[in-house]
């Protein structure tokens, strides 16, 4: 019998789910919905090759069962894998072999339609699909990936644009052809996240002056490289038998840590630094090898990926609600060799880190920002790093967004997930996966993540067929 797949968005977690669900069944019609061809999305990377993925080569393959996969991709050995972190283009070519392509396959099982999906109606068994240029598809089953996001500009932003050009986000590619085009100016960024840290490393590797604001004045960590499987002091036995409830898994977690010699109450408190001591800090520690918490985060995922998707759903869900909040804390930061760029801009005096909310007066052709401190600083193009609007698949308090996902309210199961590993379901053949169950997944740091979203859809499909 042949089953019937629509995946809605082609980014990273639509790529682990075609190559694990093809992979698995042998009689399936996967069908790929997006609104753009793939190389053109944000996953793939194809707005400056300068741009690096935020997690080491190591631990970036798509497929559990191949872990070196990414590395021999590119052909790197698997140890010099590990402290490799490859450029976001690099692996957008490499998620784009996992993608079927415009035309297919020529069996017809995996096609790709660049379409935008208005709605799914899981009125009554298939699944309709309704596009917007190519009529209707019927589906088994559909897994809703990717979000619906546009770059948050506050309103400050858009009242420099007379005066300045105003770049909604540093992956816009006006920005990289404005830095070759001005090599003596200033940038002003807004934001201090990793989207920040892109804007200010690509305005220093073309020699321009930059100033971040925001307000906290924080950089995110420095990450050193993963080690795949690293350390090993946490057996499997021991994780499996520790994962029977959650409160049984978090203890056993803080002790595992403390005997690594990482304390978590004492990193949560406040360091009495500003935000350039603070990353200074962490990039000495990071440059010395000091990952004890970072090499604990990969061990825990690559035994979540092992053992957690063949649990059952409900405490497979509590568990990774368990610890989300130990995930989302810790395991955002940039790579170190990102981050050497950022302390030469603070050393050479070419990049400021300062408190502020992005406010200012404008000038001609050029913005004086002013910091926390009454500081101002002139500015001759600004990057609003501030985030995204997420409209989303789902809305995260009803269960459904009205006017997309059409379906009986009363059999919405779980919510959306908030860290960026879990899925949510809503009625028996909607799988909400990547973005679209979690808003605040990077991509494409978490490769690992979206492994273990394939793994959970699945189980889902198996459980069903």
């Amino acid at each position: 019998m042949t089953i019937r797949i629509a995946v809605i968005g082609a980014g990273v977690a639509a790529a682990a789910i075609s190559r694990r669900v093809s992979s698995t069944f042998p009689h399936i019609e996967l069908t790929i919905f997006d609104a753009t061809h793939p190389q053109r999305n944000l996953a793939f990377g194809h707005v400056d090759n300068r741009l690096l993925c935020n997690t080491s080569t190591s631990v970036m393959s798509l497929d559990v069962e191949k872990p070196y996969d990414f590395a021999e991709f590119l052909g790197y050995d698997k140890p010099e894998s590990s402290s490799v972190f490859s450029s976001r283009e690099e692996y957008g070519s490499y998620l784009q072999q996992a993608l079927p392509s415009e035309s297919g396959r020529s069996d017809g099982q995996l096609q790709y339609i660049p379409d935008e999906v208005i709605r799914v109606e899981d009125s009554s068994a298939p699944v309709v699909i309704h596009t917007a240029r190519h009529g209707l598809f019927k589906a088994d089953f559909v897994i809703i990936t990717g979000g619906r996001k546009t770059a948050r500009i506050p309103s400050s932003c858009r009242s420099y644009r007379d005066s300045v050009p105003v770049f909604p986000s540093p992956y816009d590619p006006g920005f990289s052809r404005w830095l070759e085009n001005h090599p003596s100016s200033r940038v002003g960024i807004l934001g201090t996240g990793l989207s920040a840290v892109d804007a200010a490393r690509l305005a220093l590797l073309e020699g321009l002056e930059a100033v971040m604001l925001s307000p906290s004045g924080q950089l995110p960590g420095v990450r050193t490289s993963l080690q795949l499987n690293a350390p090993r002091e946490m057996p499997a036995e021991e994780f499996r038998a520790h994962s029977r409830n959650v409160e049984d898994f978090r203890q056993y977690a803080t002790q595992h840590a403390t005997f690594l010699g990482w304390h978590p109450r004492r990193l949560r408190e406040p360091l009495h630094m500003s935000g350039t001591d603070r990353f200074l800090l962490d990039y000495e520690l990071a440059k010395n090898g000091y990952s004890v918490w970072e090499k604990m985060i990969g061990r825990m995922v690559d035994l979540a990926n092992q053992n957690w998707s063949s649990l059952k759903a409900p405490l497979r869900q509590t568990l990774l609600n368990g610890v989300s909040d130990w995930i989302r804390r810790y395991v955002t930061s940039m790579p170190v060799q990102g981050a050497k760029k950022l302390q030469e801009g603070f050393q050479a005096g070419s990049l400021v880190l300062a408190r502020g909310e992005g406010t200012g007066e404008q000038a001609r052709k050029a913005v004086d920002l002013k910091d926390a401190s009454g500081d101002s600083h002139r500015v001759e193009a600004i990057v609003c790093a501030c985030g995204y609007e997420d409209a989303g698949w789902a809305k995260h308090n009803n269960g459904v967004f009205p006017g997309q996902v059409k379906t009986d309210a009363s059999r919405w199961v779980g919510a959306p997930l908030n860290n960026g590993w879990g899925t949510a379901r809503a009625g028996k053949r909607i799988l909400y996966a990547g973005e679209a169950a979690a808003p605040t997944t990077a991509i494409p740091s978490y490769a690992r993540t979206s492994v273990m979203q394939a793994n959970f859809a699945l189980d889902w499909i198996n459980s069903h067929t």
